[in-house]
């Protein structure tokens, strides 16, 4: 007779999910059964992550606990109003598919309780895989090892969907996005955007590390890729331009945040700077456009520079 496994072990999406999260049923079915007894350490250099099997989910999933996420004291994601990674993965999520609509380039992430500590979740993507790159060769632009990945960007950047990524990463504060935190296959959409937990930081880093997804619609990133001072795409203007305020305090309000709290206040000014630039035009391109909004760790590079 097969062994039952203890019920302790499996999360009950119903007790323990984030009630905060606005869940979708495709959330909670991802949540619900997330089997700790099968967890194991994921092989690239991630100590909160683990992968684990679903119950009711086909594949296999990525789960992260929150409270040893590397410096999240420092981050802000501790302390009475603050949100931890975990909460952060989930609104990262939810605000893409909720405001953006480009939910459709993020893996479905929820969130949940489990003996005190807040855990993500996100469902594992068949197919995809890190982009790894051949190291460049005096001025030769990067190419990558599977020649499909090149491909997939390219289309993307020719769309005018790479630079809404560039822009939404921006938008929501996320400032990590190198080229193991996002995936690629040959399936649409192509890009799959993963690890989000520091997203919504607006103070505690230097926006000049912009989106990885925008540099690598440069020529000196990627092998057939656009110019290194690429305009912004019309489709990402219009785009940009037609995302409303109103629209994302209410996602945030959804989420249990008021329209008055830090990450809310952040999200908004960074949102009405970009669409103040593009009304007055003469910013020139993607680069400099995500180049404003700096926050106080700017100002302490340059301090050191400047000695």
């Amino acid at each position: 007779m097969a062994s039952v496994m203890p019920i302790k072990h499996v999360v009950d999406a119903k007790r323990s999910g984030f009630k905060f999260g606005h869940h979708s049923p495709e959330q909670d079915q991802l949540a619900h059964g997330v089997d700790f007894s099968s967890a194991k350490p994921v092989k690239s250099g991630i100590n909160n992550a683990m992968w684990m099997n679903s119950k009711n989910h086909p594949h296999t999933v990525i789960a992260k606990n929150a409270s040893l996420h590397p410096n999240r004291d420092e981050r802000g994601h501790t302390g009475l109003g603050n949100l931890d990674s975990a909460k952060r993965e989930v609104l990262y999520h939810n605000m893409a598919r909720d405001f953006f609509g480009m939910g459709k380039y993020v893996p479905t992430t929820a969130g949940f309780t489990k003996d005190g500590n807040n855990y993500s979740v996100q469902k594992k993507v068949e197919g995809a895989s890190i982009a790894k790159p051949i190291d460049q060769v005096g001025d030769k632009p990067l190419r990558f090892e599977n020649p499909n990945h090149a491909k997939v960007i390219s289309n993307l950047h020719d769309s005018g969907e790479l630079h809404k990524l560039a822009l939404m990463d921006h938008i929501m504060g996320h400032h990590d996005r190198h080229r193991k935190n996002y995936m690629i296959d040959d399936k649409g959409p192509g890009v799959h955007l993963i690890d989000n937990g520091t997203a919504f930081d607006y103070g505690n880093f230097d926006p000049r590390n912009i989106s990885h997804l925008h540099e690598s619609a440069k020529s000196n990133s990627i092998e057939g890729m656009g110019k290194k001072d690429d305009a912004l795409h019309p489709e990402a203007q219009n785009w940009l331009m037609n995302l409303d305020p109103k629209k994302a305090a209410q996602v945030f309000a959804d989420h249990s945040h008021s329209q008055d709290s830090a990450h809310a206040k952040g999200f908004t000014k960074r949102l009405k700077s970009l669409q103040d630039k593009v009304k007055k035009g003469g910013y020139g391109n993607v680069e400099r456009l995500l180049a404003g909004n700096r926050g106080p760790m700017h100002e302490i590079h340059s301090r050191k520079k400047a000695a």
